[in-house]
């Protein structure tokens, strides 16, 4: 597919090619983040302090087709367009 990967890790600056795939990485690094006790720092971003909801929603208990996806492409887009303003974070393509 030629490194498509368009969705990047606020936290960590990995790189994905779907949310979903952004969202079990997310997931995951919260798990260990978590059993760590990493504390909040200012100026950094943990995964812990990623909104899921942001990136297709907590997985619920069963199948992948369980996700919670309500928010439109186009939600999710201005969700990081967003946090991106705010933290004054710039994409160069």
């Amino acid at each position: 597919t030629g490194n498509r990967d368009g969705l990047q890790c606020l936290s960590c600056g990995e790189t994905y090619a779907t949310s979903e795939n952004l969202r079990r990485h997310v997931a995951y690094c919260r798990i260990i983040e978590k059993a760590d006790n990493i504390p909040k720092a200012q100026g950094v971003t943990r995964h812990l302090d990623i909104d899921m909801e942001a990136i297709g929603g907590k997985r619920t208990r069963g199948h992948s087709s369980d996700l919670g996806t309500s928010l439109s492409d186009r939600a999710k887009h201005e969700e990081f367009a967003k946090h991106f303003m705010d933290n004054g974070i710039e994409v160069l393509v």
